[in-house]
């Protein structure tokens, strides 16, 4: 928890969705490829009356107990006991958890993140001797918003209330505890910002210099690349060979694309009744002209007014495509924005690209610019230093040359990670400007920074004062505390997290099921009957 995070968690983890693209990399050991659904089949006649909303699949690979690992990462473990405990916390929040919440594999998968971070903070914690308190709790219940409806409950109260949410009172104290020790570690980083720090920051934030850029592309002339395959055809059969995966040419197929939205919303029943429609669109596809059925019916904005024609998609973008007939359907899919069948017009088979002039030429340029700046554009770009001193009128006519930009930077701090305005992330331009001084103001010799070579003057720069710093330190340090405080523990808590997390999905299916897309919840295997969660 963290950062108001109790109120977060308890309108139902999705924030930790964004934190899933850079953390989340899924274990095979753990079984986690997706469930396939398959027929709905009674797994015992005594299953036979729930055939109609079970979708069997297949069993989890082992028993599954409270000792199963379901999650680890960086050292860090969670077993199935920890991931119950997780859920009687949420619980306790006030959050109602529905058999097909639990079943919901992006539920499954946020909350194994959510209980490997919750180590991640008691650890801290611990590391840091930091305890809560019941003082603390209170605090805590007292300024949370989520928490105003248990300030005035007693503790008979409190427990007939967590119980009536299938958790006990301490599970609520497991909970408001991690929120207390991420407070306290904020309060004891934010102590350990001392003078030292604070002078370096304010000198990153107080240089500020002003340049004059010129910026020109490097791109080599035609005679420099005829000259480098004359002189080094050895050079360009390596680059190709060791390239080749660069030349291949995937498998390619034309499709159209005919689409109904799920809308927002949207129950069960009405995924099922759109699943219908499509099918019917998809049978009359077969016999009727494809490109009228998208006008007449297909909602997809990008793609109807074209007759539903998209652009070649491969092999990995649209397996369905090279499963069936070239002028036959796919099956109906399932898709982001809802459902959705092809038509495939025509296929072209993988191949790679022959060595001819037209790539030779293409990789002798890059054999250039990847030995530095183009002989061409290195001396053009020392011949328009000069006009770096010119007046405004002349610089400013430098931009309608072709392949020359002119730029006037307004000053900017060394704070900006590398960043120039209007330029973007220029590192080694960055670096060099801010080591120019008023003195020697011009950086004359091309630089080349990613695709474009650069010459630039140092027209201001301001340096910060060690005794103004000292008599705005307090000043300085409030802001700087005040800017820190809602970031400072997190930042230093996500440096700790595990890096990759792998996830035992398929042993968490075989306890809570597999929601399917038509709302039901399909089974892994059986589950043994469970003991209510201990209060």
């Amino acid at each position: 928890m963290w950062g108001g995070s109790l109120r977060r968690y308890a309108e139902g983890l999705s924030w930790l969705s964004l934190l899933m693209l850079t953390l989340l990399s899924v274990g095979q050991s753990f079984g986690c490829e997706p469930a396939k659904k398959e027929e709905p089949a009674p797994s015992s006649p005594s299953d036979a009356k729930n055939a109609e909303d079970l979708a069997v699949v297949e069993p989890a690979p082992t028993p599954v107990g409270d000792e199963t690992t379901i999650g680890e990462g960086g050292g860090l473990r969670v077993t199935l006991k920890d991931y119950k405990a997780l859920l009687r916390r949420v619980s306790a929040m006030g959050r109602t958890l529905t058999p097909e919440v639990l079943a919901d594999g992006n539920f499954q998968r946020e909350a194994i993140v959510r209980a490997l971070r919750n180590e991640v903070v008691r650890a801290a914690a611990k590391e840091r001797g930091i305890v809560a308190t019941d003082e603390d709790r209170r605090a805590r219940i007292e300024k949370d918003p989520a928490l105003q409806g248990l300030k005035n409950l007693d503790a008979v109260g409190l427990e007939a209330m967590m119980a009536s949410r299938g958790a006990s009172t301490q599970d609520l104290w497991d909970e408001i505890d991690l929120g207390v020790f991420e407070e306290k570690l904020t309060g004891l980083l934010l102590s350990e910002i001392d003078e030292t720090e604070l002078w370096t920051r304010y000198q990153q934030e107080r240089s500020r210099i002003s340049l004059r850029v010129i910026r020109l592309l490097n791109v080599p002339s035609s005679q420099e690349i005829s000259d480098t395959i004359a002189a080094n055809p050895a050079a360009i059969q390596d680059y190709y060979r060791e390239n080749r995966k660069r030349y291949e040419l995937p498998s390619q197929a034309q499709v159209r694309r005919f689409v109904l939205r799920v809308p927002y919303g949207a129950t069960a029943r009405d995924i099922a009744e759109l699943k219908q429609r499509i099918e019917g669109y998809r049978a009359r596809a077969r016999v009727e002209d494809f490109a009228a059925l998208v006008a007449e019916a297909s909602e997809d904005p990008l793609t109807d007014a074209q007759g539903g024609q998209v652009p070649p998609v491969s092999m990995q973008r649209l397996p369905a495509a090279f499963e069936v007939p070239i002028g036959e359907l796919t099956e109906v899919l399932r898709e982001p924005m809802g459902f959705a069948f092809y038509k495939v017009e025509s296929r072209r088979d993988a191949s790679v690209r022959e060595l001819d002039p037209a790539l030779e030429r293409e990789i002798a340029s890059a054999l250039i610019q990847k030995s530095g700046a183009a002989p061409s554009i290195a001396k053009s770009a020392r011949d328009y230093a000069s006009l770096l001193d010119a007046d405004q009128e002349t610089f400013e006519g430098l931009t309608g040359r072709v392949g020359v930009d002119a730029f006037e930077l307004e000053p900017f701090s060394a704070a900006n990670a590398s960043r120039l305005p209007q330029l973007g992330y220029l590192p080694k331009v960055f670096e060099r400007a801010f080591a120019l001084s008023l003195d020697v103001s011009t950086q004359a010799e091309p630089l080349l920074d990613g695709d474009y070579v650069y010459v630039f003057k140092l027209m201001s720069k301001e340096v910060p004062d060690r005794l103004r710093f000292a008599a705005e330190l307090e000043t300085y340090r409030a802001s700087v505390l005040e800017l820190e405080r809602p970031r400072i523990a997190r930042s230093y808590l996500s440096a700790r997290e595990p890096a990759n997390i792998k996830m035992g999905l398929r042993e968490l299916q075989a306890v809570y099921g597999v929601l399917q897309e038509d709302g039901t919840i399909g089974v892994v295997g059986v589950q043994p009957p469970m003991a209510a969660p201990a209060k």
